[in-house]
């Protein structure tokens, strides 16, 4: 089997500020937060800092749509971008239709991210059991299309497509939806990515290749103020805020919370969130940059 250690994504340098954007297969966090963790242990001196903007069911045109306040907020110095077949699934028309729309899209979308300076890298995602009996494989449809663009844009792709779909029946690495990843299949997703940029220890003959993950904070990275405030952003689109004070959205964003893991999730994200506003030196800044983003997506939900 191929050795694809050194094939990928460059390791990022120091300063760097990377933000991983895609769909649900980056919105579920776990892989992004155990190559930051490896990243904070191994090279701190680097101070890389990591920061999931996945958001589930959205698409390249979504990304277009929200990329003030769901990317530009971070100041990122190197976006990764991985889709997975939100975009084929939506369109209309024939299959060549819709990867031509999907094409166009990204093309549009890494031209935003390039005029703000910044580094533009892809990443493939792993084949779905899903489309195992379907006439259309719309994860082979984004490969193809991903490596096309890395090839045009002349930047380095990570291809997990090749790297991780012949490990998928080494293990139960994917959720019963046939989709996602369990929390063993992003684990490997991690080790591959660590791998492919030339880390030791990660690649597929490592004793722990196929050991799932507890992150020693149980997730403390995910205190990261900007994340989680993106999270409250995005739940606060689906509710009726028009007109409150900050205060008052904050409030009734608390009261209308789901029930993640027993609610403890969401008032870990809730409570860190405004833990890091009360600890920055400018509070106030943050409190009006969070009123402004906020009433950016209230008004993009058309809520009254």
């Amino acid at each position: 089997m191929k050795d694809y250690k050194g094939s990928g994504i460059p390791q990022f340098p120091a300063n760097a500020r990377v933000c991983f954007l895609g769909d649900s297969l980056t919105a579920s966090g776990l892989w992004t937060e155990i190559i930051f963790e490896e990243y904070l242990k191994n090279c701190p001196e680097k101070n890389v800092r990591i920061y999931n903007c996945g958001v589930g069911t959205s698409t390249a045109r979504f990304a277009i749509e929200h990329y003030t306040e769901d990317l530009l907020t971070f100041s990122p110095t190197h976006i990764v971008i991985m889709y997975a077949g939100n975009d084929i699934n939506c369109y209309s028309g024939t299959l060549y239709e819709k990867t031509q729309k999907f094409y166009n899209d990204m093309h549009e979308l890494c031209d935003i991210i390039l005029s703000h300076g910044i580094k533009i890298y892809f990443m493939t995602a792993p084949a779905s059991h899903s489309d195992d009996d379907k006439p259309t494989d719309v994860r082979a449809i984004c490969y193809v299309v991903l490596r096309t663009l890395a090839d045009e844009y002349k930047t380095e792709c990570t291809d997990l497509y090749k790297m991780m779909t012949p490990h998928l029946d080494r293990a139960d690495m994917i959720m019963d939806d046939l989709v996602h990843p369990n929390a063993l299949g992003e684990a490997v997703m991690a080790r591959l990515f660590l791998h492919s940029q030339g880390f030791d220890g990660y690649g597929p003959d490592s004793v722990d290749f196929l050991s799932p993950v507890v992150l020693k904070g149980d997730g403390d990275r995910r205190f990261i103020f900007d994340n989680k405030l993106r999270r409250i952003w995005l739940t606060i689109a689906n509710i009726s805020t028009v007109g409150d004070t900050i205060d008052e959205k904050i409030e009734t964003l608390k009261e209308k919370l789901t029930s993640h893991n027993e609610g403890r999730w969401d008032d870990f994200c809730y409570y860190r969130a405004m833990d890091f506003i009360e600890m920055r030196p400018n509070m106030d800044f943050y409190h009006q940059e969070l009123e402004r983003l906020t009433d950016i997506m209230l008004e993009k939900a058309n809520i009254k």
